[in-house]
């Protein structure tokens, strides 16, 4: 049974175990982004007022097979969408999809929200996303071999958003606008 609940329902390092192994499809993820992921990780159990308000972790049968987290500081103009994954053995199976999906519709209840979108594109440090500082992506190169398969996911990503974009906005009020590295913006 799928269902969505709180970060504190877990141990620490859930956060951080769930994307190491939805990036473990390419091991150069793990070596660019670990230090991300790690301080994500302690951020959101270090802050769980946060944890609570503005991430999801989703489960099957108990199991915490993803998590998604937003940034609400831009309200009323946007909302951005941050971490979002899940688990290699749960992919290709519609969970990705709807664990979206219940962010955006949590996301959408904001009063007046004008649009919503993932993160830009940056390496960010978790203290910048809450206000600090933040660090230029300096390694989209490191992908480049991977060029074919990344532009393929990102296809299909986009499609997402934009199904999302049917099923969840209200009266035409929100906007859920897709950055992609390669397609460019879209808004609907």
């Amino acid at each position: 049974m799928l269902e969505f609940k709180r970060f504190t329902d877990f141990p620490r390092g859930t956060m951080y175990n769930i994307l190491q192994d939805a990036y473990s499809y390419d091991t150069r993820n793990k070596k660019i982004w670990e230090d991300n992921w790690k301080e994500s990780d302690e951020f959101f159990y270090d802050n769980p007022e946060i944890a609570e308000k503005y991430g999801l972790v989703t489960c099957v049968d108990g199991e915490p097979i993803g998590f998604v987290t937003w940034d609400p500081r831009n309200r009323p103009e946007y909302v951005e969408i941050g971490h979002n994954g899940i688990r290699e053995k749960y992919k290709r199976q519609g969970y990705g999809h709807r664990q979206l999906e219940e962010a955006v519709r949590r996301i959408k209840e904001y009063e007046g929200l004008k649009r919503a979108m993932p993160k830009r594109r940056q390496r960010p440090s978790v203290t910048g996303r809450f206000g600090i500082d933040k660090r230029e992506n300096t390694c989209i190169g490191d992908f480049e071999g991977g060029l074919a398969e990344r532009r393929s996911r990102l296809k299909k990503h986009e499609q997402m958003f934009r199904n999302l974009w049917t099923q969840v906005s209200k009266n035409g009020t929100l906007q859920v606008v897709y950055h992609s590295y390669f397609t460019g913006v879209f808004k609907r």
